[in-house]
């Protein structure tokens, strides 16, 4: 891993999100809500 928990977890949601807005339709705040960010 070589990183901090907190950076791990943000790379996973970025990550997560990043999958979601290219591969689907859903609103972008949605996405965030799926990946783990409030809006």
């Amino acid at each position: 891993m070589g990183m901090p928990p907190h950076r791990y977890i943000l790379s996973v949601r970025l990550e997560q999100a990043r999958k979601l807005l290219s591969m689907s339709s859903m609103p972008i705040a949605r996405i965030a809500q799926e990946s783990g960010f409030s809006t």
